[in-house]
């Protein structure tokens, strides 16, 4: 189950670079709970497949060209741990991140039917492996 896992947020990394939501949409539970990092300004915590589609209409205002370029998964039980690379360039400024490394991680928790029932976005690699409890 777990190889099934990481391909499923794999998938979903990659229709989100397509800007395809409604196949990620696919790939998470109807009343998923969908959690930005904490550390961002105004961050709160979206529910539903609308919720996600609200988090990412707001992340991709701000970020038009933005992509996730992934790194490494880990699966433990029933999460899958996703180290990878944002890159783009903001909307309003113009200001590129192309030329910088973003590591940002995500902990995806994944029903027995193999959709991600909560999500949660982290800052830095770090911190999402020691949410996961991982060295």
């Amino acid at each position: 189950m777990s190889e099934k896992n990481i391909e499923t947020v794999r998938n979903g990394l990659e229709a989100f670079n397509r800007r395809d939501i409604d196949a990620l949409l696919e790939f998470a539970d109807p009343e998923v709970e969908w959690r930005p990092p904490a550390e961002l300004p105004g961050t709160s915590v979206y529910h539903g497949h609308e919720g996600v589609r609200r988090s990412i209409a707001d992340m991709l205002d701000a970020f038009g060209d933005l992509r996730a370029e992934p790194e490494r998964f880990i699966a433990v039980d029933d999460r899958v741990i996703a180290l990878y690379r944002w890159r783009g360039r903001g909307s309003a400024s113009g200001i590129s991140v192309d030329d910088f490394d973003v590591p940002v991680g995500v902990i995806a928790t994944m029903s027995a039917d193999g959709r991600a029932t909560d999500v949660r976005f982290f800052i830095t690699w770090e911190k999402a492996l020691e949410v996961a409890g991982i060295e």
